[in-house]
């Protein structure tokens, strides 16, 4: 692990809350029945979440929209859309958008969009 992989996984593991991350699987085409299933792997992993001020609601940033940040290391792959979170208490949301940062080349954090839903 680098310094600064290091460093960010220090403050999220520190300020961060449990959460599980459901990573989407698509499954090959059945051509039985004309179907792809979407199956799911969890990982139990650290992320620190913050509600966007109303000032930030604009664009594909929505009411009850929440930003999600998760040290890079804390995942053997890179977040996509379609996985899922679920936070304690239940409350679980889609991921929208990822903007991976690096530093030196090396993937550092993952910044997402989750947007909450209902199930």
């Amino acid at each position: 692990m680098t310094v600064e992989q290091d460093r960010y996984s220090s403050i999220i593991n520190e300020q961060g809350t449990t959460i599980t991350y459901r990573q989407s699987n698509e499954e090959p085409f059945n051509a039985v029945s004309q179907t792809r299933e979407l199956t799911y792997t969890d990982f139990v992993i650290k992320g620190h979440f913050r509600k966007f001020s109303q000032k930030e609601i604009t664009g594909l940033v929505k009411d009850g929209d929440r930003q999600l940040r998760i040290a890079a290391s804390a995942l053997t792959f890179t977040p996509k859309t379609n996985d899922m979170i679920e936070i304690t208490g239940g409350e679980k949301f889609n991921i929208v958008t990822v903007d991976t940062r690096t530093t030196n080349g090396v993937d550092t954090m993952h910044i997402c969009i989750a947007r909450g839903y209902i199930t």
